[in-house]
């Protein structure tokens, strides 16, 4: 079962309200206004889901995690914690040389922390998957589904584990 499937079934288990689908239209006016490239495994994710739906508020899973939604049209390129947006902007205090690169991509416990995932084709951790608390990013997960996997495998532990994908 793809990323996107396997996340989807989760969430209608858990009866949260989820975002729809996203095309390549959509997907290619994204790439195209931040100058990145989405991994596959991401665009299979958003081609099944769009994140949660965050219409009625801030919806999260049953252990307070927000899977964000691409932003679709011009006028949500621009906001934070809402959509997909640069680490920089969604998280201002995170001053790492290379957080242009990630992108915001889901948080724990109401921003508490977010999850960023590297964007940039051309960079050697290209779908990385990032923790960001305070400045600097940690390294969770070498792909984005290693960290769907452990994020689906054992949510409640996911950020309090040693056995985080390291390898370069």
């Amino acid at each position: 079962m793809h990323t996107g499937h396997r996340l989807l079934k989760l969430w209608n288990e858990l009866d949260v309200p989820v975002s729809p689908s996203v095309n390549e239209a959509q997907i290619a006016a994204f790439e195209v206004h931040y100058g990145v490239r989405l991994p596959p495994s991401i665009r299979d994710y958003l081609q099944t889901v769009n994140g949660l739906d965050q219409s009625t508020g801030w919806p999260h899973d049953d252990q307070m995690f927000t899977f964000w939604q691409l932003p679709l049209s011009p006028e949500d390129f621009g906001k934070e914690n809402e959509f997909i947006c640069p680490a920089a902007r969604a998280w201002p205090q995170c001053r790492a040389e290379d957080a242009q690169k990630l992108y915001v991509f889901a948080d724990y416990c109401i921003n508490c922390c977010v999850l960023a995932i590297c964007l940039d084709p051309e960079a050697p951790d290209y779908e990385s998957v990032y923790w960001i608390d305070d400045e600097i990013p940690v390294l969770m997960f070498k792909f984005f589904d290693a960290y769907v996997s452990g994020y689906l495998m054992n949510r409640q532990e996911i950020f309090f584990t040693d056995s985080w994908d390291r390898t370069f």
